[in-house]
């Protein structure tokens, strides 16, 4: 899971501005690229029972903001450690979706797929090092 203040800390240190909002229950930042301004709105509470959900949608806009994956944007924003195995099996899975004739990872792997993901992994990690 990805902490709150990671993800504030992140925005912040990206020079994105926290603006008030109408809802305490909402936190959102603003910046403007190229005369356009972008927001991306988090929850204000990790205690919230949609907070993941919420979480994940904050996320998907900072990676179309960014011009980056949602995966890139996820390990940016938790500071780029190394990736969890749990986002391994995500990447897998949607790897496995892609592909309907996928059912289990030996078939996968036929299909060259893992290689995929260790790629897009050592993508993620040059971007990382770039920034």
């Amino acid at each position: 899971m990805i902490k709150l203040q990671a993800f504030i800390d992140y925005l912040t240190g990206k020079g994105w501005k926290p603006v008030t909002y109408y809802d305490p229950h909402t936190l959102v930042f603003v910046r403007t690229v190229n005369d356009e301004q972008q927001v991306v709105a988090l929850p204000a509470d990790e205690k919230y029972s949609n907070y993941t959900f919420q979480i994940d949608s904050a996320l998907d806009r900072l990676a179309l903001c960014e011009g980056i994956s949602k995966y890139q944007a996820r390990v940016k924003v938790a500071g780029g450690y190394l990736i969890s195995v749990e986002e391994v099996i995500t990447l897998i899975t949607s790897k496995m979706r892609e592909n309907d004739s996928v059912d289990d990872l030996t078939q996968l792997a036929k299909h060259d797929v893992l290689e995929e993901i260790l790629n897009d992994i050592n993508e993620i990690n040059k971007h990382l090092l770039k920034d």
